[in-house]
C-alpha cells in the first residue's frame, strides 16, 4: 500500500515535470516556429503557412504577414493555455 502511494505520487510529480519542459518544446515561441516552418516547406517542397509568409514578405504584402503571425501568435497562447489547465488538473496544489 505504501508503495503504491510512493509509486502513484512520484508518477504525477514527474509528469508534472515532463509537461514543464515539453510545454514550451511544443508550443516554441511564434517566430521559431514559422523559421523552421520555412526551413521543412523548402526541403520538402510543402506548400505552407512559411512559404506563404515569405512569398507575403517578398511582395509586400503587410496585411497577410500580420494574419500570419497572429495565426502562430494564437496557436502558441492557446497551447499554452492549455496545458495552465493540464498542470491546474493534475497538480491539486494548483485548484485553489
Amino acid at each position: 500500500m505504501n508503495t503504491l502511494v510512493l509509486r502513484l505520487g512520484a508518477g504525477l510529480v514527474a509528469l508534472l515535470a515532463l509537461l514543464a519542459l515539453f510545454a514550451p518544446w511544443i508550443a516554441g515561441p511564434p517566430d521559431a516556429q514559422d523559421i523552421l516552418a520555412v526551413v521543412v516547406e523548402q526541403v520538402f517542397a510543402l506548400p505552407g503557412l512559411g512559404r506563404l509568409m515569405v512569398g507575403a514578405i517578398a511582395e509586400r504584402d503587410y496585411a497577410l504577414v500580420q494574419a500570419a503571425i497572429l495565426l502562430a501568435t494564437l496557436v502558441f497562447l492557446m497551447v499554452n493555455a492549455c496545458v495552465d489547465v493540464l498542470y491546474a488538473a493534475l497538480d491539486p496544489r494548483l485548484r485553489a
